[in-house]
């Protein structure tokens, strides 16, 4: 699987962030993919998106984010694993939302699989994969949960390996 090689290969947090969007993108073809930090309130909320996407969605998405099925329902039962909007909610319910209205209808989202990775106390940490026209199968939902513990791994090393190096102060660099 080379979403799991090209990750444990990035070993600085920012590499990994990076590498995972646009390797998820790969793995599993979506129209954006997104790393999403939400805190307890809008003002604790930051956005990774790829492609980017103009600065006045992430407004909208940190007012009203936590509207997400798929962020309610890991809030409810701190269950990680891969989910899709129509896993939990009838497309009815969905176009229903605030966040529906404001941010998905205009750019066109419908579909929407997610997934968690380890967060501080009181953060949710999401990953996002969303498409227009088509939800995501079983077998990519299948994927991503093969996946997710390998992702998980690769996550806390480059966590570890980024600290360790911002706790050198001799310049030299670890291997």
């Amino acid at each position: 699987m080379s979403l799991v090689g090209d990750m444990y290969g990035l070993l600085e947090i920012e590499e990994f962030r990076d590498g995972l969007l646009s390797s998820l993108r790969e793995a599993v073809p979506s129209d954006w993919a997104s790393l999403n930090w939400l805190g307890p309130d809008p003002e604790h909320t930051m956005t990774i998106v790829e492609p980017p996407m103009e600065e006045r969605w992430f407004e909208v998405w940190a007012a009203y984010g936590t509207q997400n099925p798929l962020v309610e329902r890991f809030a409810r039962t701190l269950d990680g694993r891969p989910f899709r909007f129509s896993d939990v909610v009838s497309p009815a319910e969905l176009h229903a939302l605030d966040l529906y209205r404001e941010l998905y209808a205009p750019i066109g989202l419908e579909h929407q699989i997610a997934f968690n990775l380890p967060a501080a106390s009181g953060q949710i940490l999401g990953v996002a994969l969303s498409r227009r026209e088509r939800d995501f199968t079983d077998a990519e939902r299948e994927l991503l949960e093969i996946a997710r513990p390998h992702l998980i791994q690769a996550y806390k090393n480059a966590t570890r390996h980024s600290r360790a190096l911002e706790g050198r102060t001799d310049g030299a660099r670890l291997s």
